[in-house]
């Protein structure tokens, strides 16, 4: 399923991840992400792919407020009735590099301790097309297989999870 996405959109998104990135730069560079533009990109990509969604759904909407380091979480991007959705974005060059693939960070609940409730989104995010392919919806509890990941500086705060592992049986 491709969602195009509003220039308006988009600009909102840059504006969003230039600010937020003034907040968040250094948690970036703990989880092993030097490069600034790299940081911006990477949060443009993820709102991105949660209006793609919402429009998709009609859920509750994306989040826009900057929040300070110390009140971040990793609580779900967005809601559809008691399901607690959690949109993962790749951007289209990502997918050309490491194949289709998602980071989390290891202490996230969802890779931890997943309720039935907890609902993972797979997208592709084409920045250039301002377009998102909805590839899979999974339910976290699902996932039996956590991957390393295929950058090094992100193994210490992060698991990878590859559509390849999870292809049978949950395609939406």
């Amino acid at each position: 399923m491709k969602v195009k996405i509003s220039k308006y959109n988009y600009k909102k998104c840059v504006d969003f991840a230039n600010k937020q990135l003034k907040t968040s730069a250094d948690l970036y560079a703990y989880r092993g992400e030097a490069k600034k533009e790299k940081m911006v990109y990477d949060i443009i990509v993820g709102k991105l792919a949660e209006l793609a969604v919402t429009k998709y759904l009609k859920c509750s909407k994306p989040d826009f407020t900057i929040y300070e380091r110390k009140k971040k979480s990793y609580s779900a991007d967005l809601r559809l009735g008691n399901l607690r959705i959690h949109v993962k974005g790749q951007s289209e060059e990502s997918v050309s590099r490491y194949g289709h693939s998602w980071l989390f960070q290891r202490t996230d609940g969802i890779v931890r301790k997943a309720t039935p409730y907890d609902v993972i989104i797979l997208t592709e995010v084409s920045v250039r097309k301002l377009e998102v392919r909805i590839l899979k919806l999974i339910r976290a509890r699902e996932i039996t297989k956590w991957g390393e990941c295929k950058v090094p500086s992100y193994r210490h705060s992060k698991v990878a999870l590859y559509l390849k592992e999870i292809e049978d049986g949950y395609d939406h």
